[in-house]
């Protein structure tokens, strides 16, 4: 078993037929860590296309892309809106609008690795008449808590009712949706729906109110975006500052195990932080400021970011980037300021992922 822990996920899955023993040994929550860990080095990316999913190594994705992007095999069906990726294992988050008079929500799971699927969650319905909560108001994420060996999904909804955020979740062994914490300040709509897991945590920026005084001793609320941290462990949340130098609208994503914020600088250049030490605001360090014009975009911009990195190399020089108007991609050498766009329409999405053998199994 210690040998086999060095072994590739896709290996593995052949050699469960030479023996019972190795058959039940393989999936333990002691070898299914100890797998995770050594395989944590080799670090794929999960290629979504309209075919289907595809995975090939980060970097040869980033060395040579052209040898590594195809479609891939149609492994589960385009059932789902959205999908979130933790720990090798991939959420799939599905709504429906019933009549236009109800919200339904729910997730599936599915590790693209052993092509192992969960059934779906129990559905989380939200009503237009006399319902407490805005449907159009959500976050979501999801997440790995390694202390209780759980993947848990968390959903932040505005109670309208008492103008405040409560946090729902879903995981193993539960039979439905569970509130767990409540929150004071509310999100304001506007920033992207899906959170990023990082540090054992779920992160979404929020624009918290706080109150100023002033004078006359007359009070007003202003808005003051900030990151929401959701720690998985303990179930509670905290806000955390963002770079002061930030002056645009920015985005959250994770590069490389960092918590990362990207935003467009004055309609002309992509701006890219890094939070070397997750939680520590000083340790905000500015990984890009390239200009779109060297990035060979000339469209006119009509989101807040014109770009978003997507994945990065280990040595933080090369990046993977997305077109968000009209959806092509970018590698990008920092180590030679050299430019390559890929004219890939088929494609959607990548995740930044390690093959593993968790279970994605809620009971």
């Amino acid at each position: 078993m210690e040998i086999l822990s060095f072994i590739p996920v896709k290996a593995l899955m052949r050699f469960r037929c030479v023996s019972k023993p190795w058959n039940s040994s393989m999936f333990t929550p002691t070898f299914v860590k100890l797998h995770y860990q050594r395989s944590s080095r080799n670090t794929h990316v999960l290629i979504e296309s309209k075919y289907g999913f595809s995975s090939c190594s980060l970097h040869h994705l980033l060395e040579e892309p052209s040898s590594v992007i195809k479609p891939g095999r149609e492994t589960v069906e385009k059932n789902y809106n959205v999908s979130m990726v933790c720990k090798g294992l991939v959420c799939m988050l599905s709504f429906d609008f019933l009549y236009k008079e109800y919200l339904e929500f729910w997730v599936q799971l599915w590790n693209p690795a052993t092509r192992l699927m969960s059934k779906e969650s129990p559905r989380f319905r939200i009503c237009d008449k006399n319902d407490k909560f805005d449907k159009y108001n959500k976050r979501f994420g999801f997440g790995y808590n390694d202390q209780s060996d759980i993947f848990k999904v968390v959903v932040v909804l505005l109670n309208t009712e008492a103008q405040q955020m409560e946090v729902i979740s879903y995981y193993s062994g539960d039979k439905c949706w569970k509130k767990i914490l409540t929150l004071s300040n509310y999100p304001i709509t506007g920033h992207e729906m899906i959170g990023e897991f990082v540090n054992d945590t779920i992160n979404w920026l929020v624009d918290r109110p706080k109150l100023c005084s002033h004078h006359q001793g007359e009070t007003s609320t202003t808005g003051q975006m900030e990151i929401l941290s959701f720690d998985m462990k303990n179930e509670t949340c905290i806000y955390m500052l963002m770079p002061s130098h930030v002056d645009s609208e920015p985005n959250l994503k994770v590069l490389k195990d960092y918590l990362c914020l990207y935003y467009d600088h004055m309609k002309t250049h992509l701006v890219v932080w890094l939070m070397k030490e997750y939680g520590v605001d000083k340790s905000w360090t500015q990984l890009l400021n390239i200009s779109y014009e060297h990035l060979q975009i000339h469209e006119p911009i009509h989101l807040k970011a014109l770009c978003m990195p997507l994945c990065m190399s280990e040595d933080e020089d090369v990046l993977l980037l997305k077109n968000c108007e009209f959806f092509f991609f970018i590698i990008y050498n920092k180590r030679d300021n050299r430019v390559n766009h890929l004219d890939e329409d088929h494609l959607s999405s990548f995740h930044q992922y390690v093959p593993s053998l968790f279970l994605p199994y809620w009971n």
